[in-house]
C-alpha cells in the first residue's frame, strides 16, 4: 500500500478540512462527524515521536491490503506510518 500514499498530513489540518457544515443538525459538530469515536482511536494509537500520519488513495480494482484483494471502490483515508511501514488506516471515503 505504499505506492497509494499521497503526502503527508498534520492532524490538525485533517480535523479542520472534517468538518461538515450541516444546518440541520443531523451530524455531530465533531471532526468526521459519526466517524469522530474511530478517529479519536485512531490518533491515539499514534504514540511514538516518529509516527506519521499519511493521506491515501486506492483506486477501485487496485489489490491492496493483507491478502492482496481488489478493492471494491474507491478508497480515501488517512495512514500512521512509522519507519515507512503502515500501521493503522483510518477510512473517510468509500464507495
Amino acid at each position: 500500500m505504499p505506492e497509494y500514499l499521497i503526502c503527508k498530513v498534520d492532524p490538525y489540518d485533517a480535523e479542520i478540512a472534517s468538518y461538515v457544515v450541516d444546518p440541520l443538525g443531523s451530524f455531530p459538530p465533531l471532526p468526521f462527524g459519526y466517524l469522530n469515536p474511530g478517529w479519536v482511536t485512531f490518533l491515539a494509537e499514534m504514540l511514538e515521536p516518529d509516527d506519521e500520519m499519511w493521506s491515501f488513495f486506492i483506486p477501485k480494482g487496485s489489490e491492496c491490503g493483507k491478502h492482496r484483494f481488489a478493492a471494491s471502490s474507491d478508497i480515501r483515508g488517512y495512514a500512521k506510518v512509522r519507519n515507512g511501514e503502515i500501521l493503522g488506516e483510518f477510512i473517510t471515503e468509500c464507495d
